[in-house]
């Protein structure tokens, strides 16, 4: 229910942080000291979820809240009863919900206003009760019973759960593409003002951001994230892996609440589920998000967003047929993708997703742009289209997942326009026939711009002759797995180590490729191939894998060891240039591992050979 809120009044509070509105009568005030003992017996809101007290502000809070009073405090003062945001989610044209987090269920609601006002109130229904779980690491002293033994500690990994409350407060009947202030009051404790803008209803321009895998290193993403509120954007588009453990409730505040704080609260924000939200519980708790909310559509002028859940990738699910009927519904100029996992991504994890589903669907339905993240590096790919089909509509893939977990590397290739191991966000500009896109580092440095553009709803003509031919980059999948060495042996200066290829036969073709194996641009400084380069060819489609020997030695400059992961170190890596009858291209193999099966199979060659 709306009703105007009350004018403030001039009464100061004694405690230096809080503003008090309204002076009770002095007759509710023996009821209110019973209110307070109550609260205080049962220690309703005693504590933060780091456990530092605020009993004094809380013991004020319930008085307040009794009284009728609102109290405005200070961000830092603010108890358990704003342990997450508030934040803004659900924004359209006339609505938005505001959401926050609070270790209480008392009674709340929402103020706001045409900004600066707030005249108006809605009262929060009742929150959802929600438990989280922490690990949390205990140092415990063991001692020796045996003489002379000195005394040990062992860490101990304990789990501990948090009770906590969600608030979901949708204001609507709100106007289109209007500033409006809004502040949050429980238990008479008001959070500090914050501003919103509604969609408007037809924009000529939209700006958004886009970023993703913030998980893990809450510093860099928060060096990222004070920059977006300058770049001015309509919203902003996470492409997963907020945190680094979904499960874990105490990663959501260090990861990502805090990191967006002074972001979240005034620029809407879309997010997509990464394979580090793990079940999605906490995710779906925190996040107020359209349709069935794992996946999930949206427009704002030129602009048609698709988000998907990269968990659903077989034409059977019911997301597919969500987004067949969504792609083939919107009739906005541009069509953009969203979801973790990447449809085509080189450097990093070299994912594929949804070739034999989704893909079709997107150069069937004239998607775009496809947004993706899961690789922690930047992968600006030429449009991609098939060759065999004609006029095929290409579509511009981008790996945009630089928001602060550790990099991974990157490689050149020739379906490749950009790539850059780097933390980084991306800012779009769209219009009824322009798409521009700015990729910007950290530090403020741009290292990409580029531009999509339409003539009367076609691409023009300097885009198409930049596709690359998709045959290409799936030849590129095909191959890579015949690149992945297995060591007999660690390669020495003085002792060659033989290298096992397990080279695979090609499914999507009838021929087989010709490889032209040499070293990656990484390895080379710190190996060589005694029998290199070496010219192999895959096996007949049909038939089964062969192997390939490759003899390796180490040059010297460093020493090579076995990671825990059994990788060498520093890294082996195979590159080939790869010939078929779809035409040539580059591939390269996961890094080499040391391998018993490899050494015994290296050993029987031996013996063969010695025969």
């Amino acid at each position: 229910m709306i009703s105007p809120a009350p004018p403030p009044g001039p009464t100061r509070s004694p405690y230096s942080s809080c503003r008090v509105v309204r002076t009770p009568g002095p007759e509710k005030v023996s009821a209110c000291r019973l209110e307070m003992e109550w609260h205080d017996s049962f220690r309703m809101i005693k504590g933060t979820s780091n456990g530092r007290g605020h009993r004094g502000v809380d013991r004020l809070a319930v008085l307040a809240s009794c009284l009728g009073w609102t109290l405005w405090l200070a961000a830092g003062d603010q108890p358990s009863l704003f342990a997450k945001g508030p934040y803004l989610q659900g924004v359209g044209q006339d609505t938005v919900t505001v959401v926050w987090e609070s270790a209480s269920n008392f009674p709340a609601k929402v103020r706001f206003g045409l900004q600066p006002k707030l005249d108006q109130s809605v009262d929060a229904p009742q929150p959802r009760k929600l438990e989280g779980v922490s690990p949390v690491s205990v140092t415990a002293a063991l001692v020796a019973r045996a003489a002379g033994a000195l005394q040990s500690k062992t860490n101990t990994t304990v789990y501990r759960t948090n009770t906590f409350y969600v608030y979901e407060t949708t204001l609507s009947g709100l106007q289109p593409g209007a500033s409006y202030s809004y502040a949050v009051s429980v238990a008479g404790i008001q959070s500090s003002p914050r501003q919103f803008r509604t969609f408007s209803s037809n924009p000529d321009r939209v700006r958004f951001l886009v970023y993703g895998d913030s998980r893990s290193n809450p510093r860099r993403h928060e060096t990222l994230a004070k920059r977006f509120r300058a770049q001015a954007p309509d919203f902003i588009l996470h492409t997963g892996d907020l945190v680094a453990n979904g499960k874990n409730y105490s990663l959501w505040e260090k990861e990502f609440f805090k990191p967006l704080s002074g972001v979240l609260d005034e620029v809407p924000f879309f997010p997509t589920i990464g394979n580090h939200e793990a079940d999605a519980t906490n995710y779906l708790a925190y996040f107020h998000l359209p349709g069935a909310e794992r996946w999930y559509s949206f427009d704002l002028g030129p602009v048609h967003v698709l988000v998907l859940d990269y968990h659903f990738e077989q034409a059977s699910s019911e997301q597919f047929r969500f987004a067949s009927q969504d792609l083939r519904r919107s009739r906005a100029p541009w069509k953009i993708v969203v979801l973790h996992y990447p449809v085509f991504n080189l450097g990093g994890h070299a994912t594929t997703w949804g070739h034999q589903s989704y893909l079709p669907l997107f150069h069937e339905t004239k998607v775009d742009l496809v947004l993706a993240g899961h690789s922690h590096i930047y992968e600006r790919f030429r449009p991609v289209a098939p060759r065999a089909r004609a006029n095929a509509w290409p579509i511009t893939c981008i790996t945009t997942g630089g928001g602060g977990a550790s990099l991974y590397p990157s490689f050149d290739h020739p379906a490749l326009v950009v790539r850059s191991t780097a933390h980084h966000f991306v800012v779009f500009d769209a219009t009824a026939d322009t798409l521009k896109g700015r990729a910007s580092l950290a530090g403020g440095e741009i290292l990409d711009r580029f531009e999509l553009k339409k003539i009367n709803g076609q691409l023009a003509a300097d885009y198409l002759a930049q596709v690359y031919p998709e045959e290409l980059l799936q030849l590129v999948y095909e191959v890579a797995p015949s690149l992945g060495g297995k060591a007999a042996s660690l390669p020495a200066p003085h002792a060659v180590a033989d290298v096992m290829l397990s080279l695979t036969p090609r499914k999507n073709s009838t021929h087989p490729a010709e490889l032209d194996i040499t070293l990656a641009p990484d390895s080379a400084s710190y190996y060589t191939i005694e029998n290199g380069p070496l010219k192999v060819t895959t096996p007949p489609p049909g038939t089964t894998n062969e192997v390939a020997w490759v003899k390796v030695r180490a040059t010297g400059k460093k020493r090579i060891s076995k990671a825990n992961n059994g990788e060498l170190s520093p890294a082996l890596i195979f590159q080939a240039r790869v010939s078929a009858p779809e035409g040539e291209t580059y591939s390269r193999g996961a890094k080499a591992k040391l391998s018993d099966a490899a050494a015994v199979q290296a050993k029987k060659l031996a013996r063969g050979s010695a025969r």
